[in-house]
């Protein structure tokens, strides 16, 4: 049996515990294991214990050891030197890709240390390096899957006449086009509940998105004009149109939040509050780990 390699994803760079990568991954920690807890729990006044109250968790801290093992030393250095740097004016949080025991999984973190001392083993081509992330989001994420649907309508139906494509005979019987129940289902396959995005693409009237299962509801109390996508952020509750930097969220009239727990499915309808349009709601949706 060949056991799966530890690979790490950054900036376009891979690492990985393949014997014949350059950059050579020979530990890493803070990924799988659970991030450390924080709570607020004050001790019992004249009593043993504290009050019971809930667990919170850290950020998260990602800690990769490994070295470079190469007569090309100095070129295989500076290439991981320039990408393990930090971004102009504190740069925001990126992508950290990382497949351990087969489970390709992402966070959204920042680099905050990278080190390569200098030891005995310098003069035949090793070089130890130690690199450190920290993600404010101690999630990890499977792939995006995107699912989309119209608003809900009827159509097909027998055509007639009967085995014929209202043309020709056929031979068979034809049923027209396919309706729509305005729905999307996701499935959540990891351990932590996830927030799903909801992208709006115009035209629409004023419209609603609801969660079956529960029957909470976000309402947008504007129509959305063709050609205009309007992305809703259940995670921040930040809603923008086509990308901008404006929080059109004070137009939610309901916003009822419906985050997807570990292993649940969860559908949503889209339904218009105002004369049927042609637009689309896509469900950005993203699978979450502890």
């Amino acid at each position: 049996m060949t056991l799966s390699c530890t690979t790490v994803e950054w900036r376009g760079l891979t690492l990985s515990s393949d014997r014949g990568s350059p950059f050579g991954v020979r530990s890493l920690r803070g990924w799988d294991e659970l991030p450390a807890s924080r709570g607020d729990s004050p001790g019992r006044p004249l009593a043993h214990g504290g009050f019971d109250t809930p667990v919170w968790s850290d950020e998260r801290i990602v800690t990769l050891g490994g070295q470079i093992v190469s007569p090309d030393r100095d070129a295989l250095l500076a290439e991981l030197s320039s990408v393990m740097t930090w971004a102009p004016g504190g740069g925001s949080g990126e992508d950290l890709r990382i497949t351990r025991a087969g489970r390709t999984l992402t966070a959204t973190a920042r680099l905050t240390a990278f080190q390569t001392p200098t030891d005995l083993d310098w003069a035949v081509g090793v070089v130890p390096f130690v690199i450190e992330w920290r993600a404010a989001d101690p999630l990890r994420y499977g792939d995006t899957i995107n699912e989309s649907t119209s608003f809900p309508f009827a159509a097909g139906g027998l055509e007639f006449p009967l085995f014929t494509d209202g043309v020709t005979d056929t031979g068979y019987l034809e049923f027209g086009a396919q309706g729509s129940t305005g729905r999307v289902t996701v499935t959540n396959i990891g351990t932590a509940a996830t927030s799903p995005q909801f992208e709006v693409t115009g035209p629409t009237p004023p419209f609603s998105i609801v969660h079956v299962e529960s029957g909470r509801r976000l309402s947008f109390a504007q129509s959305v004009a063709a050609g205009d996508r309007l992305l809703i952020d259940s995670a921040t509750g930040l809603v923008v149109l086509n990308g901008g930097d404006v929080d059109y969220s004070g137009m939610l009239t309901r916003a009822e939040w419906s985050p997807v727990g570990p292993g649940e499915s969860a559908s949503f309808a889209f339904i218009p509050d105002g004369p049927f349009a042609d637009g689309t709601l896509t469900v950005i949706f993203r699978p979450a780990w502890w």
